[in-house]
This record gives structure tokens, C-alpha cells and sequence, in this order.
């Protein structure tokens, strides 16, 4: 049976037994042996460790097939843990593979994943774990899911593999393998409530993730596929939305009582004690100021723009600080993170914004944190005295520009939510009523009672979007439809996960001549780009774009007559681009599109041609700060 598999794992591996875990595993296990579909929803508070689950259930999977213990594992054969972003896929994995290795953290802190990597097929003779995710470099890749026992992917990945797509071109990916692969795994849905944002403001994307989500729970069903939820912050009106016929199990702290239908463990012991205040503006600087102390002291805004403004200031006065968000280049990124171990351990400034909810352990003494939706101020808090750190303040700002951009970013309805909850547990000096730390939702002043009062309000009426579930759910159960259909469907909607297609972007040529291609990227929203600043659209000051042509880095099937070459078979080459703002369907088909118009344009095959990015305007991005119109 996989749970004793599993249980003998963590044995092995030296892991932690969480109860709730465990529970969570038992509960797919009769399932499994008998041939039903299950879906779980495994609730813990943020540190529990619920993510390293797929680890030792991945683990007692291999050591099953390694030892012949097959037939004990009921027809599964891997674990597709699916994470919201790419950047806590890698965290996620790295630790993962120094975890297998034997690796202490500190030991592999400061490794490159390849070295990782090798460690690992150094033990165990093979490679049985990969990854899917645009902007990881390393060499254990699976787009498909079909050479790895543990994979750890994006969501969006993993919806174009489920529904027919496969995150490569045609010609090398055949759909039919990638859900295969899906139907023989455990489905490890991780830090879903990043997926379950309804929707607002400029994230009208939040609709569409959610109803993808939405999709995939119930088409997994539909295969047989056992799957796990897994967050700290999903109340019981999202789950009757996303997984209406999951099991629920809860870890607790003793003495709380589970709410109707959830199973309960009583393992939860909260390790540090938050201290809260909601203060109507902050002085940034000053708060840093009196808290001199060895800590690590995190700032956290809701827009790129505010974060570096704030940046600066702060960089100003302590020189020493980290910034980090979600449009820095891939090595920008990874020198951010790897900063930020170090100021963990000797104390520092980090600023940041939504990137910090979820991937990224840290055990910060001071939080000072705009509002936000009630899922994510939780994810936030919970980066707060979270280890070794006792005791830590957090300061949630509300002034005029944290609200406006709070309600631009996620919308309305989801930060007004917040803002009255919060009121309604604040004393007169703003600090706030609120057990950070309780689980529990019956206990009077807890976060999680706070979260199902939230849940009611914004779940209540969540917009799914119709259209999108309907054809999700046919290029699922019918046979009928093929890749072709799912492209179509794909185009149609502008991408299933998010509401506008992700654009690579090449920061520099300089970066690009260098020959480490990864580390110039950024993946920019299309949405993004459109946006219009001083009368002029972003993509004429981010791009180098002029006339209705950009100038895009391609690697192969390029001719020199035509473009320019760069580097070992890497080309800059002109071509036509037609972005616009009044049509962003439009747009939308243009990028998607972009690889069969670089090859007609460049006179080169199409099956060699593949595009690595648009080319940033010459000085637009600034190396560690970001693209100059986030904050000029």
C-alpha cells in the first residue's frame, strides 16, 4: 500500500512525519487500491512543511519500481507536484535534490542546480526526478512528464499538457504522451490560493486561473488521477468551488474542534508570536531605523513600481538591501535570492512584492506589508517568526496609494474584504486583534475564522469564466479532439491559465553576446506591455521595437543575409510585430504566432527556428533595479 510505502520513506530520507500529511496520504491510498478518483484537500498553517510531502511520496514510488514492489502501488508511477510560479518551482526542486542527495541546507545553499544534479545521479546511479518550467537551467528536464518519477512544474505547464497542448512545438511533443504521464501520477496541486484570486482590477486573469483550476480538478477526477490541494489559506467556500467532492484534512492545534466533514491532526504547534498593527501610512525608512537589531527585516508592496521606489529609499540609508520581483531578469533574480540566504543568517533589508507569498522561506523579525487580499497578508505574516526568529512586528499599510494599488492589482471587492475584517479587529492604536498563528476557525479572533468570513464574501459570487470550462472540460473527455483543437481553443482565449500571453524578453544585446542566454530573460505580460504611460504604449519604451517591427534573438534556421548573428548560432533578426492597445486579442494572436513569423521572415525552417526573445530597447532595463519605466 503507498502509505506504508510513504511512511517508510520518511524514514529513509529523514523527514519530519506530519500527521496531516500522513492522513492526507492514507486517505488517497484506499482510494487508489480500489480504482476511484479522490481529490484531497490537505489544509496546514504556512511552515508546516506540507510541500515536502511529494518528496517521500515520490521517493516510496521510485523505491517501489527499484525494488519490485510495483503491484503495492495501485498503477501509479509518479508525482506531478504543480506550483503556481516558476520561480518556486525552483526553489521547491533544488531543495528537493539536495534532500535526496543527503545534502544539509547550508551545503547546498550556495551549489548551482547542475551540481545538484549530479550529486544526485552520484547516489542513486540515474535521474528519476525532473522539472517543467521556462526559466530554469539546469538538465533534468521533463516537458512531458514522462522520464521522471517526481516532477516539479508550473501550473500553466501543467494545464497545456492535460489539455492536448504540451509545452513544446508540435513536432517533438506528442500530447497523447504527456497525459499518459498524467493519468499514472498522484497530482500535486501546491500554494493554490496564488490560482484562486476571483478577479478585478487589472488582474482579470484571476477569473481564468481560477477557472482553470477549477477545470483541472475535475477533469483529473474524470481520468481517475488522485490529486492533492495543498495551502495554508483556502476557506470552505473555495473548496466547495474547486474540489466540491474532496476530502478535507486539517492540521490543528489541540483543542480546536474540525468544521463539518473535515478529518483533523492535532501536530500544529506555532513556533513564533506576531504582533500586527494596521497603520494608515508608514514611513519606511524610520521603521527600519528602530529595528537596528541582527534580523531580517521585510517590506512587501503589491506593485513593482512601489517596491522600487522604496528600494531606493531604503538602499539610500543602509546600502546592503535586497530587492526582488517578478519582472528582474533570471539573473537577477537568482543573485537576489541568493543574497537574501545570506541576510537571513547575518540580518538585512529586503524588499519585494507578491513573489515572497509562496517559494520563499524566510524568518523575518520585521514585516511591513500594503494590504492585500486576506490569502495573501496570511502568506505574508507567515514569513514573519516563522523558524528561529521568537518574536516579530508587522505594520499592514493602508494609505490612499497602498489602496489604490491593492484595488488595481486584485481588485475591489477582495481588498474592501480585507479592509473591513481587519477594522473590525483593530483597537484604537491600530493594533490588530488577530491570532496569526490559530488555525483554527471557531476561535474567536484566529486567522483562519477570519479567512472563512473572507471566503464568504468573495467566493460567494466568484466569476468562473463559462466559455473557458466548457472547452477545457470537451478537449478533455472527448476523443474526438486533437492538438489541432486545443491550439485553436488556446488562441481563441489567449492562453488557458493567465489572460495574456507571456512575452520573453532579452534585457541587453550586450547580455545576450555574453552566450548565458537564461539569465537575460524576463517573461513579461503581455498586458503589460500594452499599457499606456505618458501617452505612449510600454512596449515602444521597453522594446526595441519601431515602425511595427521588433527585434527578436532566435536561435537556428536563421540566414545571415537576413539577420545578423550574434553568437554560436544565435541571430538578431526585424520582424513584424503589430501590437495594440485598443485590441488585445490582437496581440494576443501576434505573439502567439510569433514562431511561424520568424521563420517565414527569416526565410529558415520552422523546425528549427526557435525563438528565444524579444530584444529590450537599448538602456531600457537596469541590472538588480528593472525596467526604467517601472519607476521613471
Amino acid at each position: 500500500m503507498i502509505a506504508e510505502l510513504f511512511l517508510r520513506a520518511l524514514g529513509d530520507l529523514g523527514l519530519e512525519r506530519r500527521e496531516a500529511v500522513v492522513k492526507a496520504v492514507e486517505l488517497l491510498d484506499g482510494v487508489v487500491s480500489r480504482g476511484e478518483p479522490r481529490q484531497v484537500v490537505l489544509k496546514a498553517p504556512t511552515g508546516y512543511g506540507k510541500s515536502f510531502a511529494s518528496v517521500a511520496l515520490g521517493y516510496a514510488i521510485y523505491a517501489a519500481y527499484r525494488d519490485g514492489e510495483w503491484e503495492r502501488l495501485g498503477g501509479v508511477s509518479k508525482v506531478v507536484h504543480t506550483l503556481p510560479m516558476a520561480s518556486i518551482v525552483q526553489d521547491l526542486y533544488k531543495r528537493a535534490l539536495a534532500t535526496l542527495a543527503g545534502l544539509e541546507p547550508e551545503q547546498a545553499r550556495r551549489r548551482p542546480l547542475r551540481e545538484l544534479e549530479e550529486e544526485f545521479v552520484e547516489k542513486f546511479g540515474e535521474r528519476w526526478v525532473g522539472f517543467q518550467a521556462w526559466s530554469i537551467d539546469a538538465d533534468f528536464r521533463d516537458p512531458l512528464f514522462i522520464y521522471s518519477t517526481l516532477v516539479y512544474t508550473t501550473f500553466d505547464s501543467f494545464v497545456l499538457n492535460l489539455y492536448k497542448v504540451t509545452p513544446l512545438t508540435a513536432r517533438r511533443a506528442p500530447y497523447e504522451a504527456a497525459r499518459a504521464a498524467l493519468m499514472r501520477s498522484v497530482a500535486v496541486l501546491d500554494e493554490a490560493h496564488l490560482l484562486a484570486e476571483p478577479g478585478g482590477g487589472e488582474r482579470r486573469s484571476a477569473a481564468k486561473e481560477l477557472t482553470a483550476l477549477r477545470a483541472a480538478v475535475t477533469s483529473l477526477a474524470e481520468l481517475g488521477v488522485p490529486v492533492v490541494v495543498m495551502t495554508a489559506t483556502i476557506p470552505t467556500s473555495l473548496i466547495k468551488l474547486v474540489a466540491p467532492n474532496a476530502r478535507v484534512v486539517a492540521a490543528l492545534a489541540e483543542g480546536c474542534r474540525p468544521a463539518e466533514g473535515e478529518e483533523a491532526t492535532y501536530d500544529y504547534e506555532p513556533r513564533g508570536v506576531v504582533t500586527a498593527r494596521l497603520v494608515g501610512q508608514a514611513d519606511y525608512v524610520s521603521i527600519a531605523e528602530t529595528h537596528r537589531g541582527g534580523g531580517l527585516k521585510l517590506f512587501v508592496f503589491n506593485t513593482v513600481r512601489r517596491a522600487i521606489g522604496a528600494y531606493l529609499k531604503l538602499k539610500e540609508r543602509f546600502g546592503d538591501v535586497v530587492l526582488l520581483h517578478g519582472r528582474l531578469s533570471l539573473g537577477d533574480r537568482s543573485a537576489a535570492l541568493e543574497r537574501l540566504e545570506e541576510l537571513q543568517s547575518r540580518g538585512g533589508v529586503v524588499v519585494a512584492t507578491q513573489v515572497v507569498e509562496a517559494g520563499v522561506d524566510l524568518d523575518a523579525e520585521l514585516l511591513v506589508t500594503e494590504v492585500a487580499p486576506l490569502p495573501s497578508l496570511i502568506q505574508r505574516i507567515g514569513r514573519a517568526a516563522r523558524k528561529e526568529v521568537k518574536r516579530a512586528e508587522v505594520y499592514v499599510v493602508s494609505d490612499g496609494e497602498a489602496l489604490e494599488g491593492a484595488r488595481r492589482v486584485y481588485g475591489e471587492a477582495e481588498v474592501e474584504a480585507t479592509l473591513k475584517l481587519l477594522k473590525e479587529h483593530a483597537g484604537a492604536d491600530g493594533t490588530l486583534e488577530v491570532d496569526w498563528r490559530d488555525p483554527c476557525p471557531e476561535t474567536r479572533g484566529s486567522y483562519a475564522g477570519m479567512l472563512e468570513k473572507y471566503g464568504e464574501v468573495v467566493y460567494r459570487d466568484a466569476p468562473l469564466d463559462t466559455s473557458l470550462l466548457v472547452e477545457l472540460t470537451a478537449l478533455n473527455s472527448l476523443v474526438t479532439m486533437h492538438r489541432e483543437d486545443a491550439e485553436s481553443a488556446l488562441e481563441r482565449f489567449c492562453g488557458f491559465v493567465r489572460d495574456a500571453a507571456a512575452v520573453p524578453v532579452i534585457t541587453s544585446r550586450k547580455c545576450l553576446e555574453s552566450g548565458d542566454v537564461k539569465k537575460c530573460l524576463v517573461l513579461l505580460s503581455l498586458d503589460y506591455l500594452l499599457r499606456q504611460r505618458d501617452g505612449e504604449s510600454l512596449y515602444a519604451k521597453v522594446l526595441d521595437w519601431e515602425g511595427g517591427r521588433v527585434r527578436v534573438a532566435v536561435r537556428g534556421g536563421a540566414r545571415e543575409e537576413v539577420c545578423e548573428r550574434v553568437g554560436d548560432d544565435v541571430y538578431i533578426c526585424s520582424v513584424e510585430l503589430r501590437l495594440d492597445p485598443g485590441s488585445p486579442a490582437r496581440s494576443c494572436r501576434q505573439v502567439l504566432r510569433l514562431e511561424s513569423k520568424v521563420a517565414a521572415t527569416v526565410g529558415g525552417e520552422k523546425e528549427r527556428v526557435a525563438v528565444l526573445g524579444l530584444l529590450a530597447r537599448e538602456g531600457a532595463y537596469v541590472e538588480g533595479l528593472g525596467f526604467r519605466a517601472d519607476y521613471e
